[in-house]
């Protein structure tokens, strides 16, 4: 979880520089860190978190999001003679 809350943390930080289309996923990522921390807390049974089907792969489009911007912005840099 300490990298979780890490990465709410920096996208929350520095939304600012955030390309719309990846804003369009820090929602989904409060809400995998909340659920997390209240099953975590033990404030959310087990049962529960598994019928809503919480797992990392909701987080997956978010992953491929950031992963496709680094890779253009690393191409225009290239392209660039950086």
């Amino acid at each position: 979880m300490p990298g979780y809350r890490k990465m709410l943390s920096i996208f929350r930080d520095k939304m600012w520089l955030a390309e719309m289309s990846t804003r369009h996923y820090y929602r989904e990522l409060v809400e995998f860190v909340e659920l997390w921390e209240r099953w975590l807390n033990r404030t959310l049974p087990a049962e529960v978190v598994k019928r809503i089907g919480h797992d990392e792969s909701r987080l997956h489009p978010l992953y491929e999001n950031v992963s496709d911007r680094l890779e253009t912005i690393r191409t225009r840099l290239q392209e660039k003679g950086y």
